[in-house]
């Protein structure tokens, strides 16, 4: 890996007093920068032992750490113009900031680290897959899924108004095309999503975050 990357990720509520033995065999082949792909507590342990025992000064962030403060809690300024890669706005975007604001005027904290937009959209597609199959089997759900998320079917936005539209025209037995808070959902057989956006972000000096730009994809 030498003059490349290395990865350190680790799942949900693995939290350890220590990671630098990950960070030490990660560097071990010449990995000059660190992706890190984990969540907020165990990425402040990371890049404070990165930084500390110098294996590391370069980082390419995650999603769920696309908040102010990091450099704060690490302890130091060292993460100015640190970028950073999460899913990116679309034409859905002005309700995307809407419910990022009406979620830290209620918790307090950004929607990005929680993945509030995500697991909103799954809440709706879930609900409009059950109206569709007019069952809650799973198996239906599952069968439907797709269906209510891609085309063929008329066009329904997140948010209050979009909803009540789509679920009025699944129960007058048409098709929908239901394009979520945080990305279409125009799910392939696989699961994984067809088209949407990759947003890239950085920290800036004053600790915040800034977007720089969004990348369209399409498979």
């Amino acid at each position: 890996m030498g003059g490349g990357l290395a990865v350190v990720a680790s799942p949900a509520g693995d939290v350890r007093d220590s990671y630098l033995y990950l960070i030490e065999e990660s560097a071990a082949g010449g990995a000059q920068a660190l992706v890190l792909l984990t969540f907020w507590t165990e990425a402040v342990v990371i890049l404070r032992e990165s930084l500390e025992s110098g294996r590391y000064d370069q980082f390419l962030l995650g999603d769920a750490l696309r908040r102010g403060g990091l450099a704060a809690a690490v302890g130091g300024g060292e993460l100015a113009n640190v970028y950073g890669t999460a899913s990116g706005p679309f034409h859905g975007e002005r309700l995307g900031r809407r419910l990022g604001r009406e979620f830290r005027a209620a918790y307090g904290r950004d929607t990005e680290a929680t993945y509030a937009k995500e697991t909103y959209d799954a809440a709706i597609a879930v609900m409009l897959a059950a109206e569709a199959a007019g069952s809650v089997s799973r198996t239906a759900i599952r069968d439907e899924l797709r269906g209510v998320g891609s085309a063929p079917g008329e066009l329904a936005l997140a948010g209050p108004e979009g909803v009540a539209r789509a679920i009025g025209i699944v129960r007058e037995g048409g098709e929908i095309d239901y394009e979520g808070a945080s990305s279409p959902l125009d799910w392939d057989e696989h699961g994984d999503l067809r088209r949407g956006y990759i947003g890239i972000w950085r920290l800036t000096a004053d600790d915040e975050v800034e977007d720089v730009e969004a990348w369209p994809y399409e498979r």
